[in-house]
């Protein structure tokens, strides 16, 4: 196997990976313990900024990796 191949699957599979436990952990987070959210008109930018973020992250991992199967 080359070296090229090795590297693209340790990045999308191995830390694409981790980001998204990381990613699963903060939407379950931020949707099921926490009860005192505030709305979303009363967010901060920078919380929409990170919630924005995470969502395309997410869909991007996941995508990435169906196309390759």
């Amino acid at each position: 196997m080359e070296v090229g191949f090795m590297l693209y699957f340790f990045v999308v599979f191995g830390l694409g990976g981790l980001l998204l436990l990381a990613l699963l952990v903060y939407s379950v987070r931020e949707f099921l313990v926490r009860k005192d959210r505030p709305a979303w008109s009363a967010r901060t930018h920078r919380s929409k900024a990170i919630f924005v973020t995470a969502v395309v992250v997410t869909f991007c991992l996941t995508a990435v990796p169906l196309q390759m199967i």
